[in-house]
């Protein structure tokens, strides 16, 4: 196995995606490249690359090709060959910090891939149909714990494993599904989410804004990205339980679930509030009143040396 302990975080990423390639006998990696927003569109990088790769737009074909420049696009690397290997470093360090790049060890041939991750694209719920940004290596994690197990199986059935750098810039890793011996039918069926898994999405959503505005208010104090937002994420969920519409009400949540910890709810006076609040005798926008936030945020635990 490759020594990465002293190698840049970069470069690192990258034997260790090359090195977990190896170890399942693959010889190409699969990318994603989240377009949205970004200056500089990679479609005329990919037309004129020597030698050439096999690339796609995932939006090809869709309702939702109009979206041009902005489309997540699939490539696949072969790792044999040193231009490919030289790119594939390149690429991590020309995103550094910035959440571009969903990496897929798969087997499956590269046509078969990009139709089944367009598929799983376009989800549907039960007021409206749209786009599901699983391309986004913020919502993966947060996609996969939102889906049943059935779901689970089909849209993680063509690969063996995803990989990203989290928040903090951290190697993460996430299992796929792929058997050999499972067969599709011609028609897959369509992901449909209910309305908790719509509530349960738009509240990971709801938490990434929120761990950005706490670290642009306060500083980092020591926190790690990632396990703050894993901590607003659970804190968006329990003001959903809580049916916590209003806003000031749901920051309000937030912000001491932050500093108390996810049990400050059982514990006076919060709990008298709570209660208070759900018998109804309390207003939209009411619910922390007078209730004290303490005033020198304790930091979350520093993530292990890596």
């Amino acid at each position: 196995m490759t020594d990465t302990r002293n190698l840049p975080r970069d470069l690192a990423w990258a034997q260790q995606l090359q090195h977990a390639a190896g170890a399942v006998g693959q010889q190409h990696l699969d990318l994603i490249i989240d377009q949205t927003g970004w200056h500089k569109a990679f479609t005329p990088i990919l037309k004129d690359f020597n030698p050439p790769l096999l690339w796609c737009s995932l939006l090809a074909g869709t309702p939702h090709e109009a979206l041009g420049d902005d489309a997540p696009l699939l490539l696949r690397l072969d790792l044999q060959d040193d231009a490919h290997q030289q790119w594939l470093e390149d690429l991590i360090e020309h995103f550094a910090g910035e959440p571009r790049l969903l990496a897929m060890l798969s087997p499956a041939p590269f046509d078969d891939l990009a139709r089944h991750l367009r598929h799983c694209l376009q989800i549907t719920w039960p007021d409206g149909e749209g786009l599901l940004r699983f391309y986004d290596p913020r919502l993966i994690a947060s996609v996969d714990d939102m889906l049943t197990s059935e779901q689970k199986t089909l849209f993680h059935g063509q690969t063996r494993m995803w990989a990203w750098l989290d928040r903090d810039g951290q190697p993460a890793w996430l299992a796929g599904q792929w058997s050999p011996m499972r067969r599709w039918p011609e028609q897959l069926p369509t992901l449909h989410l209910d309305r908790g898994q719509v509530d349960r999405f738009t509240s990971s959503t709801e938490a990434e804004a929120a761990t950005l505005a706490f670290i642009f208010q306060y500083g980092p104090q020591g926190h790690a990205r990632e396990a703050l937002f894993k901590q607003m994420r659970a804190a968006c969920w329990q003001a959903d339980v809580l049916n916590l519409l209003d806003q000031r009400d749901r920051e309000g949540l937030v912000q001491r679930y932050v500093v108390h910890g996810p049990g400050f709810l059982q514990k006076s006076p919060w709990i008298g509030r709570i209660a208070l609040w759900n018998a109804g005798h309390l207003k939209p926008g009411q619910l922390w009143i007078d209730l004290p936030v303490e005033p020198a945020l304790r930091p979350l635990p520093a993530p292990p040396a890596p």
